[in-house]
């Protein structure tokens, strides 16, 4: 091959408008459950997800905003934290969540300590029938860098 020759100044552009992979953007968000046919779907237990984004529900200003994510994005996971949340509101994340067909992941993102996420962990469970849950234990507040001793004794 001849170094000295610089590839042609769209040779880029042609190859991402020729990736099968890559679905059209205006499509985005359209079928949830729509499947890429070259990546099989996500598999876990007994939970098979077309889509492998997970999304958290923290940062966003307001339910409409979550709402327009979740839709344009095409997530089927999305993560929640208990401490934030009032399950008996109305208007809720959940609300929400549930409005979108997405199904909810609780974790115990806020915890500290050990015992305080394995506390909320068994929250979780009982408040929402399930034995998933995204472990979380914080080891500095101010980067929110988690604490791997604490995280690995709750597990």
């Amino acid at each position: 091959m001849n170094r000295g020759t610089p590839p042609p100044r769209d040779a880029g552009r042609d190859r991402k408008r020729m990736n099968p992979v890559t679905p059209p953007l205006r499509d985005a968000g359209r079928d949830r459950r729509r499947m890429n046919p070259v990546t099989p779907p996500l598999r876990i237990a007994d939970l098979e997800l077309g889509s492998r984004l997970i999304l958290g529900t923290g940062g966003f200003a307001n339910h409409e905003l979550l709402a327009g994510a979740l839709q344009a994005s095409g997530t089927e996971l999305c993560t929640v934290a208990l401490r934030r949340l009032d399950p008996s509101s109305r208007g809720s994340i959940l609300d929400v969540l549930q409005d979108a067909g997405v199904q909810v992941l609780p974790n115990t993102a806020g915890c500290f300590t050990a015992r305080d996420a394995v506390v909320t962990a068994q929250l979780a469970r009982e408040a929402f029938a399930t034995d998933w849950i995204k472990l979380e234990v914080i080891g500095d507040d101010r980067t929110l860098l988690p604490d791997a001793v604490e995280l690995l004794a709750a597990a």
